[in-house]
């Protein structure tokens, strides 16, 4: 869990949270669907 020390996912999580909340009207949705695509974003960023 020490990723969410790391300010640039935190950054990419809140990005991506936030829209799938709105289009699904619904937080819970926003922030699995955020955590899921900023943790891929965030894994595939380190490898570079």
């Amino acid at each position: 869990m020490n990723q969410f020390k790391d300010k640039q996912f935190l950054s990419s999580f809140i990005m991506f949270s936030i829209p799938f909340a709105l289009v699904f009207d619904s937080v819970i949705f926003g922030i699995l669907f955020g955590y899921v695509f900023a943790q891929a974003f965030y894994s595939s960023g380190k490898d570079k």
